[in-house]
């Protein structure tokens, strides 16, 4: 059988949560093609096989100008220069070539990707086009209050440049049937979902470190419709109980978060720390792990945190609304316990989750969601 030959145009592979994604997805294709690669910018010491690196240089038509016209005016970013010269840098070499595909690898924000893919597609010669989104692309209308005129735009032109893709992938099951319905009837493609992995930094976290007290731990940066109000009334409630409780937050938080709790920072019940790559460390002194989603009704996002936590053996807590992927993907899973975002619900969760019973067994989600088996669902999902 003739390898197969990709073409993927990215935005930057590296080590935030997409880029992390990116990864697993580009080594899983390269095990068994040829893969070519236009993006800002990558760490190719990850990569084994044959893959190409095709730069493109930010100096005169940066995507980043282009992400922050899209974020700004809430309109159609196309830049035509910079559309040409990556054409101009590479349609010898392109053009010369068939492929098996042309894959986009994109999320919210990061538009340029899908933009430059759609007008490669129209002069390279390649069999599909599919599009692969780790979020929802534009965010569902309540990310957007107050900009609600920016999302109509979005829309239409998202609508508009992926009418003419063959497959949409999205990262759930809910993340697609919102995806399917921005496309609109226009769209004549298939839909599918690819879960996001567990990061390959993460997978063997089982290692536990001696400590005091009892740690509840956030790993992640707290943005958006994330709020942690109910949380915090909550987690006062629940120092009456053990007043040896600590919750930390490894990561960027909000400056009016951190003034909400300040009296507990001082007493040392809450910490706040940096991001940081050496998370493991923190998971081996944590108790209490917590996931906070946006508490809203029918909410599209799971979030990579509790997707990351599931090889850790601490129960979960997950704060988030009605419907909520991770309602609906982790039902009677008993060590990750699900309430709102109100200080009733979160004390209870916290109690629950504190108690010395709770057994956490969560093998089979971590084989589902493991790197592995979603790149080989990856390469089955390309072969449709």
């Amino acid at each position: 059988m003739a390898q197969k030959r990709y073409l993927v145009i990215s935005m930057e592979i590296d080590d935030t949560a997409p880029g992390i994604v990116f990864k697993n997805l580009l080594k899983a294709m390269a095990r068994s093609a040829s893969v070519t690669v236009i993006c800002p910018r990558i760490d190719a010491s990850f990569l084994e096989g044959d893959v190409e690196i095709l730069p493109i240089d930010f100096h005169q038509h940066s995507w980043r100008t282009l992400e922050r016209r899209w974020r700004f005016i809430g309109c159609n970013p196309s830049d035509g220069a910079f559309v040409r010269k990556v054409m101009r840098l590479y349609s010898d070499l392109l053009g010369s070539r068939s492929y098996d595909a042309l894959l986009t690898f994109t999320s919210n924000g990061f538009y340029a990707a899908i933009d430059l893919s759609r007008a490669i597609a129209r002069d390279v010669l390649a069999k599909k086009w599919i599009v692969y989104s780790v979020d929802a692309i534009p965010c569902p209308l309540p990310w957007f209050e107050g900009h609600e005129s920016s999302h109509r735009h979005l829309t239409g032109h998202i609508r508009s440049v992926c009418e003419d893709a063959d497959m949409v992938i999205s990262s759930n099951e809910l993340m697609m049937e919102y995806q399917r319905n921005v496309l609109g009837q226009r769209f004549s493609g298939r839909m599918d979902y690819l879960y996001t992995p567990i990061s390959t930094l993460c997978e063997d976290s089982s290692r536990r470190a001696a400590h005091d007290g009892l740690n509840i731990l956030y790993a992640g940066s707290i943005y958006g419709l994330r709020r942690i109000d109910g949380l915090l009334e909550g987690f006062r409630r629940f120092l009456n109980d053990r007043p040896d409780a600590h919750l930390v937050f490894v990561g960027d938080v909000r400056k009016s978060y951190r003034e909400q709790c300040r009296d507990l920072e001082a007493s040392g019940c809450v910490e706040f720390h940096p991001y940081t790559k050496d998370i493991e460390s923190w998971y081996s002194v944590a108790d209490i792990l917590l996931d906070i989603a946006a508490d809203i009704p029918d909410d599209v996002f799971l979030s990579s945190k509790i997707i990351s936590y599931l090889p850790v053996p601490c129960p979960i807590v997950a704060v988030s609304g009605d419907n909520s992927p991770s309602r609906r993907i982790f039902p009677d899973c008993y060590s990750i316990i699900h309430c709102h975002n109100n200080a009733d619900e979160v004390y209870s969760a916290l109690v629950s989750a504190s108690n010395p019973g709770v057994v956490v067994q969560r093998k089979n989600f971590v084989e589902k969601f493991n790197a592995r088996t979603l790149a080989d669902r990856f390469l089955s999902i390309l072969e449709k």
